[in-house]
């Protein structure tokens, strides 16, 4: 009779334990990269980027765009020439993402320049 109770704990147990085990399994396989991916466009011939941990030297020889994979999180991105900061931002990256980054000359507004241009807009005549 003891031996019988015994039997069914330890088949309670090996089935619960393998329970346990597939269920383990099943979320690591399934869970996704604490890292994503960060392609950084240049267009600047020469600077240092500092890509959250990574810094880089480009100059013309440089291929582009550069692909980086960083952790998950807030990162710094910051182009240099020297000592002089030309642009200085900060982003996110998402677990299993992509973010896509451009290095440029921040301090001055060129025709090449990323952000929006300082266009009038036309605004409706009201009569």
């Amino acid at each position: 009779m003891i031996a019988l109770i015994h039997a069914r704990l330890v088949m309670r147990f090996a089935t619960f334990a393998g329970v346990g085990v597939g269920m383990l399994w099943f979320v690591a396989s399934h869970a996704g990269s604490l890292v994503g991916e960060v392609v950084v466009f240049r267009q600047v011939e020469e600077a240092d980027l500092i890509v959250g941990p990574v810094q880089r030297h480009v100059d013309r020889t440089t291929p582009s765009p550069l692909v980086l994979t960083l952790p998950e999180g807030e990162h710094r991105f910051q182009v240099k020439l020297r000592d002089e900061v030309l642009l200085d931002e900060q982003f996110r990256v998402e677990s299993g993402g992509s973010f896509v980054l451009t290095a440029y000359d921040g301090r001055a507004k060129t025709p090449n320049s990323p952000e929006k241009a300082d266009v009038p807009t036309k605004k409706a005549r009201r009569e």
